[in-house]
């Protein structure tokens, strides 16, 4: 009975956070009333298990406790963790267009005065722009950036794009404007537009010696930025959601706020942003994972609380001098027959799970790799191809090949298709001298080589010129889509192994208890007869291998 109260307990608990799983909204606020659910598997555990004593009794209600709080909390961290990517989603969908933006203005004015700061401590060129864009915390963010240094005659000297940023044909003019306004304060100035379709912020910092520095914002109609050195800089747009901008039809009501309405991947925002071009729905879908997915993130994440909370009941168990142990000690029961017979065939039922796992996921990581290589490859043939009819424009082949371009000559990069990227030195000075010397030498037109840059793979594919240098395309060996379903499939797998593990574990006690107790009984018999009691008699003769032995 009390086998039957703790199974149907299980599965309760099971059923319930399932249930909650599918059917609590994140955007309906907080619905911690359904966590008294849980009080009918918690009847029916705390009955089923009300007769253990010892220390077997006492680590299974601990475990138990731990099943039911996470079953029951689980569903609902789910949904405020999609309820608080929801209001993420939506700050960023509002930081969109010509709208106001305090945490902009607020990061542009530091930056402002960081810049101002390094310049006085001796910081110049593109250092003291690139050092003051990231200790500002501006680097963090996925505002693109332009950022410009002015001599005292007015002509732009350094010019640093940070993103999808062009400079405005007004920009000089209201240069010399603004220059007059700060001779006597000196302070950074930060003007806001509404009408400019190149720029939404323009900060201007005046530096000693008549100099000026301009950081312009545009405005934004992107949620990620478009600059090469964002991934380094862990400032991408999360691959699971997608932004699509809609012209809004005339004479149609508008409305404000944002509106979210489930679909079937996950989450759809409906948003109006204005640009200086006219009004636009923003439409910002936020993709959640499949049901299959949730379910072993959960579990796995479940196991780990367990195991965590058996882990402190062993230690607060040593703490007071009563550590866990078999009667006669662990290394007794280590070689006992049924400890040895249990644990060889645990292994051998979880090897073959383990082994599967780890091929599917080492054969999809090898697929990925293999594809990011022929499209690289690909790509830089066909660039080229192209660079003749382009004039050597690196950036236009860039938008063809969906990837930076870069071009060598003797072995140095002497241009890049991402002008910051040539600037800070993200891809380095030279190639690969393997790479070089296969090359120069005519052994080979094209050469693949792979690399770290920063803390991501990178594959990198060269191809010569047919005149003098070489062109290279390098690739993220897992990014977007492919990243979020390798992190998937990886997940599944481990989630797999688990399952096999526990069946292999039940198996393999099991069969371990079926052979181990007709051995036990032989073995006793056997030493009660060499001990001269010779009328042992021994339990009815089983039907299996071991009934004829009894018989005897």
């Amino acid at each position: 009975v009390e086998l039957g109260l703790a199974i149907l307990g299980l599965v309760l608990s099971v059923a319930l956070a399932i249930l909650l799983h599918l059917r609590l909204e994140p955007i309906n606020g907080r619905q911690l009333w359904t966590a008294s659910l849980w009080f009918a598997p918690f009847l029916l555990l705390g009955t089923a298990l009300a007769g253990l004593t010892g220390t077997g009794g006492r680590l299974l209600r601990w475990v138990t406790a731990g099943w039911l709080a996470g079953t029951a909390v689980i569903p609902h961290v789910w949904a405020a963790h999609v309820g608080a990517r929801l209001d993420d989603a939506e700050r960023e969908v509002g930081t969109l267009g010509m709208q106001p933006d305090p945490y902009l203005d607020y990061l542009l004015v530091d930056l402002g005065r960081e810049a101002q700061r390094r310049y006085a401590a001796g910081e110049e060129g593109v250092q003291l722009l690139y050092r003051a864009w990231v200790a500002s915390g501006m680097a963090r963010e996925s505002y693109p950036v332009q950022a410009v240094l002015w001599d005292s005659n007015g002509q732009p000297g350094i010019q640093l794009n940070l993103g999808d940023v062009v400079t405005p044909d007004t920009l000089p003019r209201m240069l010399t404007r603004i220059a007059r306004l700060q001779q006597q304060d000196g302070e950074p100035h930060l003007e806001a537009f509404t009408d400019n379709p190149a720029m939404s912020r323009l900060l201007t910092v005046p530096l000693a010696g008549d100099g000026i520095i301009t950081f312009s914002v545009p405005p934004r109609r992107s949620l990620e930025r478009t600059s090469v050195i964002a991934p380094f800089l862990g400032a991408v747009q999360a691959q699971d959601t997608r932004l699509n901008l809609v012209p809004a039809r005339p004479g149609r009501d508008l409305g404000d706020g944002t509106l979210w309405v489930e679909s079937e991947s996950g989450w759809r925002s409906d948003t109006l942003v204005r640009f200086p071009d006219g009004p636009y729905h923003a439409h910002l879908e936020v993709n959640l994972p499949s049901l299959g997915v949730r379910l072993a993130r959960g579990m796995l994440l479940l196991v780990a609380d367990l195991g965590l909370l058996v882990l402190l009941w062993y230690l607060g168990c040593a703490a007071r001098g009563a550590t866990p142990k078999p009667r006669h000690g662990w290394l007794r029961w280590m070689g006992s027959f049924r400890a040895r017979i249990t644990l060889a065939l645990f292994a051998f039922f979880l090897m073959p799970t383990a082994v599967f796992g780890w091929a599917t996921y080492s054969a999809l990581a090898g697929e990925v790799a293999r594809a990011t290589r022929a499209v690289a490859q690909r790509a830089a043939a066909v660039a080229v191809l192209e660079f003749p009819d382009v004039d050597g424009n690196l950036h236009e082949l860039a938008e063809h090949a969906g990837s930076d371009v870069l071009y060598y000559f003797r072995g140095e990069l002497a241009d890049v298709s991402s002008p910051e990227a040539l600037a800070l030195g993200v891809y380095g000075a030279w190639m690969p001298p393997a790479v070089y010397l296969s090359l120069e030498g005519g052994d080979e037109l094209a050469a693949v080589e792979t690399r770290t840059i920063g803390d991501r793979p990178f594959l990198t594919a060269f191809h010569s010129l047919p005149a003098t240098g070489t062109l290279a395309v390098p690739m993220a060996l897992a990014a977007g889509d492919t990243a979020v379903r390798q992190r998937e499939l990886a997940h599944l797998v481990l989630f797999a192994t688990l399952v096999g593990a526990l069946l292999s574990l039940a198996l393999s006690v099991l069969v371990g208890r079926a052979l181990a107790g007709p051995i036990g009984q032989l073995r006793r018999a056997a030493a009660a007869v060499g001990a001269g009691r010779l009328r042992v008699r021994l339990p009815q003769p089983p039907s299996g291998e071991f009934g004829q032995l009894f018989a005897s």
